[in-house]
C-alpha cells in the first residue's frame, strides 16, 4: 500500500511540474507547434483522414502519404487476423495515457495518429507465422522480430514512392518511425529489436507498449482467447517496472477506467 501511494505521489508530482522522462534525440513537438502555427490544423486534417480510413471506408486511392501508410497498416492487421479497430483502439489508449502523464496536446495527438502504423512491418512476416495457433519456435521468432526494422524500411519506401501524394508532417513521420522501431522494446532491456532499456527507449514508444499489450490481451488471437479487462490488468501488473516504464504504467492505472470505457464503447468499423 505504501509503495502504491509513493508511485501515485510520484506521478502527480510529475504531472504538476509538467516534467517528463528525458531521452536522447527527443523532438520537442511543443516547440514545433510554437514555431509552426499550422501544426494544429494539420493534425485536425490527419484525424479526419484516420477516421475515414480506419472506421469508415478505404476503397478509394489514397490522397496523402498518411492515408497510404494507413492502408498498409490495415493490410498488415488483416494478415495478422485482427481488425482495423485494433489500430484505432491502440491509438486512443496511447493518447489517454499520454494525457494522464502530462504530455502536451500536440504530442498526444501526434501519438494518436502515429500509433496505427506501428505494425506495418508485419507485411514482411509470413501468414503461417502470424496466424500460428501455438507458440512460435526459435526460428519463427527470429523472423517475427525483424518486423520492426522491416516496418521502418517499408515506411521509407512509401515516402520515396509517394511524391504525387500530399506529404505528411515531418514530426508525424519521425514519430511513426520511432514507434515502429521501438514498440517491442522493454524497460529492462530484454525486448527487441535492439535491446534498448530505460529512457533510451523513446517516450512515446514506452507509452505505446502499454497500450498495445492491453489491447492484445483483451483481443482474441489465433493462439488464445481474449482476457477480460481485469485479467489483462493482473497480467500487466506483473510486468510493471520490467516490461513497462513504472511512471507511465502508473499513469495507465490512473486512467484505466477511461481506457476501459473506450474499449467497451467503441463501435465496430463498417
Amino acid at each position: 500500500m505504501i509503495v502504491e501511494q509513493e508511485r501515485s505521489n510520484r506521478l502527480r508530482k510529475a504531472c504538476v511540474a509538467k516534467t517528463e522522462p528525458t531521452r536522447k534525440g527527443m523532438v520537442d513537438l511543443a516547440l514545433v507547434a510554437t514555431q509552426n502555427d499550422s501544426l494544429s490544423s494539420m493534425i485536425r486534417e490527419l484525424q479526419a483522414q484516420a477516421q475515414q480510413v480506419l472506421c469508415e471506408a478505404f476503397d478509394s486511392p489514397p490522397k496523402s502519404v498518411y492515408e497510404a501508410s494507413l492502408y498498409l497498416a490495415i493490410e498488415a492487421e488483416l494478415r495478422d487476423g485482427t481488425q482495423r479497430m485494433h489500430l484505432a483502439r491502440v491509438g486512443l489508449y496511447a493518447e489517454e495515457i499520454a494525457r494522464q502523464a502530462g504530455l502536451s496536446r500536440d504530442r498526444q495527438k501526434l501519438l494518436l495518429l502515429s500509433s496505427p502504423l506501428h505494425d506495418i512491418g508485419k507485411l514482411s512476416v509470413p501468414e503461417s507465422i502470424l496466424r500460428k495457433p501455438r507458440s512460435l519456435d526459435a526460428e519463427e521468432w527470429d523472423v517475427m522480430k525483424k518486423h520492426c526494422d522491416n516496418g521502418v524500411q517499408l515506411l521509407d519506401e512509401v515516402l520515396e514512392s509517394s511524391s504525387a501524394l500530399v506529404p505528411a508532417p515531418v514530426s508525424l513521420i519521425d514519430l511513426s518511425r520511432e514507434l515502429i522501431l521501438s514498440h517491442h522494446e522493454r524497460y529492462d532491456g530484454r525486448g527487441y529489436p535492439h535491446h534498448l532499456s530505460g529512457e533510451d527507449i523513446p517516450l512515446e514508444a514506452r507509452i505505446l507498449a502499454i497500450a498495445d499489450v492491453f489491447d492484445a490481451l483483451t483481443t482474441n488471437r489465433p493462439f488464445r482467447a481474449a482476457l477480460d479487462d481485469n485479467q489483462a490488468l493482473e497480467v500487466m501488473m506483473l510486468e510493471q517496472g520490467r516490461h513497462f516504464d513504472q511512471v507511465l504504467f502508473d499513469a495507465f492505472l490512473d486512467c484505466f477506467s477511461r481506457i476501459r470505457s473506450i474499449r467497451r464503447n467503441m463501435h465496430p468499423c463498417k
